[in-house]
């Protein structure tokens, strides 16, 4: 027996046969002839080495390993056919690509994606999120979003938020008391100064007092913090969009204000921009706009 995946165009031969049992019907649903269908269905048992159909002199019927195969084969079928539609297809829809971090992906922008839908429903949102700055490439996005000071020496960068870091805890677990910290203290890799700046904002020295876990996106880190590994301090906005979606966490204190926002951020060459692109970028400034935080 050989060794591989058939021939796409056996397989598809054989699967309308086994369907409906004629090669004759079957190559009329292909747009072939009899004795294509008839090679096709030879090739790919000589190429399997055993007999998929029992020819009789009047009809046509499966083997037992013909019956296994073909459901193997409809479904592997079904499933290339539903890829190449949903991926490739012509669509009603206009597709934008919008690039965000990660965090702000699913703590802020997920629980909106319904409302957008509904008054958007001609739009198709794809949504690729980034955990480094760094990986960032330009290719086929319409829309970046952008977290951090607004340098960004290449580009034009428009702040649409204004954000603010506050100190949180499990639910279960009494407010550390950052004076005599027992607590272990939950980083979020990139965004270490976050705690600085609110431990300096209380009037006490930014250091680490106990052994730190790091963490690469501030959505782990929030539920780390729920699970009880320690205390972190992240952005009030991703604080607040967590408790509203039910995670264990509680805040400690009142929110300091901190420089970096987030950036709609596009290239000083423009390219013309689409009238579904320019819709989503509104969407955006209302979004973050209407969602003030403390």
């Amino acid at each position: 027996m050989a060794s591989g995946t058939p021939n796409l165009t056996w397989l598809r031969s054989f699967e309308a046969a086994a369907r409906v049992l004629n090669f004759t019907l079957a190559a009329g649903e292909l747009g072939l002839t009899p004795t294509a269908v008839s090679l096709h269905i030879k090739s790919l048992e000589a190429h399997l080495g055993e007999k998929l159909f029992v020819r009789n002199a009047r009809h046509l019927t499966l083997s037992a390993l013909g019956v296994a195969y073909f459901d193997a084969v409809g479904d592997s079928l079904s499933n290339i056919d539903r890829a190449t539609e949903r991926l490739f297809a012509p669509s009603e829809r206009a597709v934008v690509t919008l690039r965000v971090p990660i965090s702000t992906a699913a703590l802020w922008l997920a629980p909106r994606m319904a409302a957008f839908a509904q008054d958007h429903p001609h739009i198709h949102l794809r949504v690729v999120s980034t955990i480094w700055e760094a990986a960032a490439r330009d290719e086929n996005i319409d829309i970046d979003i952008r977290y951090g000071a607004g340098h960004w020496p290449e580009y034009e960068a428009e702040q649409i938020s204004t954000e603010s870091v506050v100190l949180i805890h499990a639910t279960g677990q009494v407010a550390p008391n950052l004076a005599d910290l027992t607590t272990p203290v939950v980083h979020v890799l990139g965004l270490e100064d976050l705690w600085d700046r609110y431990v300096t904002a209380q009037g006490i020295a930014a250091r680490d007092r106990v052994p730190a876990v790091s963490v690469d996106t501030t959505a782990v880190a929030i539920s780390m913090v729920a699970a009880g590994a320690g205390c972190a301090a992240i952005q009030t906005r991703f604080a607040q969009c967590a408790i509203t979606d039910g995670a264990a966490i509680a805040i400690a204190g009142d929110p300091v204000p901190i420089a970096q926002s987030h950036y709609l951020v596009q290239g000083k060459t423009k390219r013309p921009q689409r009238a579904e692109v320019k819709q989503v970028r509104d969407w955006l400034r209302t979004a973050f706009a209407e969602a003030k935080i403390a």
